[in-house]
């Protein structure tokens, strides 16, 4: 199962702070973190293949 949580505010690092706005996970695995927009067109391009 692959899904993206998108249009929030996660941190993925400390030091130095780092703060992105969206996750994509498969298989119980973040596979992508960055912008909402691509998190939300990965999951469909991945269930294509």
């Amino acid at each position: 199962m692959i899904r993206a949580f998108v249009n929030g505010k996660i941190y993925v690092s400390f030091k130095p702070i780092k703060i992105v706005e969206a996750i994509v996970v498969a298989n119980e695995k973040i596979i992508y973190a960055g912008e909402s927009e691509k998190a939300q067109k990965l999951p469909k391009s991945l269930e294509e293949k």
